[in-house]
């Protein structure tokens, strides 16, 4: 008795054409250099327009989280991390405390 596996068509071209499959440090080195849209969220807020219209200086836009609650870090809209905001040299940053599991994709 014989066991079949299966491999995918790119492996199986890799291996009979005698090269090595790149790496998963390859693939990132490959990959770092590719920019994508980095975002802290606070919080969010629903307005009509009419309210929208009404907001100047000085006026406060209450969000949906508690005081303490995590921001969360999305990367290309997706969750990438939850944290906090920090000042650092009169600059805002964000300091991860979490990295997101791999099911949520923070849309929503």
């Amino acid at each position: 008795m014989t066991q079949q596996t299966e491999v995918a068509p790119e492996a199986a071209a890799t291996a009979e054409a005698g090269e090595t499959p790149p790496s998963a440090g390859d693939v990132l080195a490959r990959l770092g250099d590719i920019e994508v849209q980095a975002t802290v969220e606070l919080g969010r807020a629903e307005l009509l327009v009419r309210d929208l219209a009404g907001v100047g200086p000085g006026h406060v836009v209450e969000l949906d989280r508690l005081v303490g609650e995590p921001a969360e870090l999305k990367v290309n809209g997706r969750l990438f991390a939850k944290g906090e905001v920090v000042v650092l040299d009169d600059q805002l940053g964000f300091r991860v405390t979490q990295l997101a599991g791999g099911g949520d994709d923070g849309r929503g």
